[in-house]
C-alpha cells in the first residue's frame, strides 16, 4: 500500500511514506505550531521524492490527539482532504498511542508524556503497547502518584524530561527510564500504528471521526464564562 502519516499534534511535524515497494521516506521538524504554512509544501516533497501522487494513496493516517487544538484541526483536515481525493480510507491515531508504538516491548509499564500547559500533562498507562487506563489531563504530582503503582516504568514523549527531573531520591522505588529519544517524534510509528488499525478492521474512520480533546479550548471555557 502506499500509505501517507501526518503529525501535527505537537509543535514537531512529522510526515511519513511507505509505498508499495517498500520505500519509506520521513521528516521530524520543528516548527512552532507553525504547520499551516509548512505541510502542504513538504507533503508535495515527500510525495515528489517518493515518485507519488496523491491520487495514488491507498490509505491517509493522521495523528488525531491530544495536543494542539489548532495544529490537531489542521492535520485532520489536510488528511481528510488529501483522502478525499485519493479517494481512500483515513485512520485516526492517538498521540500517546504513537509515542507508544516504539516501545511495545518494553518490560514494565510506559508513560508517555505531552505538555498540556498550565502545569498539566496529557499521558495514559500501557503494558506491551496496550492502554491500561483512560486517557490523562492530569498535574504532575497525581501523575507521579499513578507511575509509583509500579515497579518499572518507562517515561516518553516531548514531556517527558519534565516528568523525570520531579523523581526524587524517595521514589526510587520506581524504576524510571527516560526514553533517549523523547525530544524526536517518528511518524514512521504512526504510519505503522495506522496501517495494523486498517489491517485490522479493513475500513478506515467514519467521515463524522474528529480529534481526541480531552479538554475544553480557550474559546469554549471563554464563551461558557460570558
Amino acid at each position: 500500500m502506499n500509505i501517507l502519516a501526518i503529525d501535527t499534534s505537537t509543535e514537531i511535524l512529522g510526515i511519513s511514506i511507505k509505498t508499495r515497494e517498500e520505500q519509506i521516506l520521513n521528516i521530524s521538524l520543528k516548527m512552532g505550531f507553525q504547520h499551516a504554512l509548512f505541510l502542504v509544501s513538504w507533503i508535495e516533497q515527500l510525495c515528489e521524492q517518493a515518485e507519488l501522487k496523491p491520487s495514488d494513496l491507498d490509505l491517509v493516517v493522521c495523528s488525531i490527539g491530544p495536543g494542539s487544538f489548532t495544529g490537531l484541526r489542521i492535520g485532520l483536515s489536510t488528511a481528510k482532504g488529501i483522502a478525499c481525493g485519493a479517494d481512500c480510507p483515513v485512520i485516526g491515531i492517538s498521540s500517546l498511542d504513537t509515542i507508544v508504538y516504539g516501545h511495545r516491548y518494553y518490560p514494565g509499564v510506559i508513560v508517555p508524556v505531552i505538555d498540556a500547559r498550565k502545569n498539566r500533562f496529557y499521558s495514559g498507562i500501557y503494558q506491551e503497547g496496550k492502554r491500561i487506563s483512560e486517557y490523562f489531563d492530569i498535574s504532575l504530582d497525581d501523575l507521579l502518584e499513578k507511575c509509583m503503582e509500579y515497579k518499572k516504568v518507562l517515561v516518553a514523549g516531548p514531556g517527558a524530561k519534565i516528568l523525570m527531573d520531579s523523581v526524587k531520591n524517595d521514589q526510587k522505588k520506581t524504576i524510571f527510564d527516560l526514553d533517549p529519544g523523547y525530544t524526536v517524534t517518528n511518524p514512521f510509528f504512526l504510519l505503522k500504528a495506522g496501517s495494523d488499525v486498517y489491517a485490522l478492521n479493513k475500513k478506515g474512520d467514519p467521515d463524522t471521526a474528529g480529534p481526541l480533546y480531552l479538554r475544553k479550548s480557550e474559546a469554549e471555557i471563554h464563551l461558557k464564562k460570558i
